[in-house]
């Protein structure tokens, strides 16, 4: 650097002190010490240094606050990249991880044919709800009859009605009242996610009034059945071999709660729980 004149000097020390100064507004004092440098500018004049080679160098200091101010900055978006990764990493994990569960959980529950594009978590509903009226077939088995009470036979006949649009096929769809509008969008290639969820919509409102009735009469329906034990009817062993023999050897009272017991099952399994009526 040539020899300065006193306005250079004077023009670059201000431009050194201005740096200073707004250095340390941003990044503080400690790192952009304006103190330090006045006193090395201080001892520089008392040693006769030579002015134009000191503030050569303190340029250079200056840009080396720079560079490593903006290296560290490299480091800290870098090192923050790489913390959303790792974030993104787990929730997408964890997403995984609830979609796997979800599926075991539905995959438990018998599956039933509906066309092969169909979604399977809906063809595990339909056949949970299958099962499920099997279940209560046993029920209503025992629970209706000549000595029945006028409230849980007609509970029972009621439901036995609303349980057809879930099980029942229609002649012309070949498929349950619940499930036509959903078949219907599938094979016309058609966007099918409103009519999936009018499916699990209809399906939590029944099995919440299902859950809430049953537990309702619960205590009339096997106070009237008088003798607890049940031979259960043989037709069962056919139409649901699983239930026929899980039932079998059971009291009516266990029948009863195994049939609540998987009505709230498939709230849970299905996550149908915010799909109820106030």
């Amino acid at each position: 650097m040539p020899n300065l004149s006193n306005k250079e000097i004077n023009t670059t020390l201000n431009k050194i002190r201005t740096s200073y100064m707004e250095g340390a507004e941003k990044y503080g004092d400690k790192i952009y010490n304006i103190d330090a440098f006045n006193n090395r500018y201080r001892e520089a004049l008392e040693n006769r240094q030579d002015l134009s080679s000191f503030l050569l160098l303190e340029l250079q200091i200056l840009e080396d606050i720079k560079t490593t101010l903006r290296d560290r900055e490299i480091e800290q978006e870098r090192r923050k990249a790489e913390e959303e990764k790792m974030k993104e990493n787990s929730f997408m994990n964890k997403v995984d991880a609830m979609i796997e569960k979800f599926k075991s959980a539905v995959e438990k529950y018998p599956i039933e044919e509906l066309p092969s594009n169909a979604d399977d978590e809906l063809k595990h509903l339909y056949g949970a709800f299958k099962e499920l009226y099997n279940c209560f077939s046993v029920i209503r088995f025992f629970s209706c009859g000549n000595a029945s009470d006028y409230v849980v036979e007609t509970a029972i006949k009621d439901f036995d009605n609303k349980f057809q649009k879930f099980i029942l096929p229609h002649t012309e769809s070949k498929v349950p009242e619940v499930f036509e509008d959903y078949i219907f969008a599938i094979n016309k290639k058609e966007s099918s996610s409103r009519a999936e969820q009018f499916i699990l919509k209809e399906a939590g409102f029944f099995l919440h009034s299902f859950v809430t009735k049953m537990e309702d009469i619960k205590a009339i329906a096997l106070k009237k059945s008088f003798d607890n034990q049940l031979i259960l009817p043989e037709y069962l062993s056919v139409q649901s071999p699983r239930v026929f023999s899980f039932f079998k050897g059971k009291t009516k009272e266990e029948i009863y709660n195994a049939t609540l017991s998987y009505a709230i099952a498939m709230i849970n399994d299905f996550r149908l729980q915010s799909f109820k009526k106030v």
